[in-house]
């Protein structure tokens, strides 16, 4: 999958790349499921969108539930 955003000679997924020292809090997670249930969504983009949510609320769920920083 290639971004639009970004160009590079390889595609490289999200699951390859995890930045060392990237850690997110209960508060990170709490503040983009508010912004993400705030936001004005295209039609278009409504199904990336929900995936988004999908896995922001399960860290954000597991961060509850351990009640410490996991890494992104």
């Amino acid at each position: 999958m290639k971004s639009r955003y970004v160009k590079t000679d390889d595609a490289v997924s999200a699951e390859e790349v995890k930045p060392e020292g990237v850690k997110l809090t209960i508060t990170d997670t709490e503040y983009l499921l508010r912004k993400l249930m705030d936001a004005s969504i295209d039609g278009r983009e409504v199904e990336q969108a929900s995936d988004v949510l999908k896995k922001v609320k399960d860290i954000h769920q597991r961060l509850m539930e351990q009640g410490i920083e996991i890494n992104s």
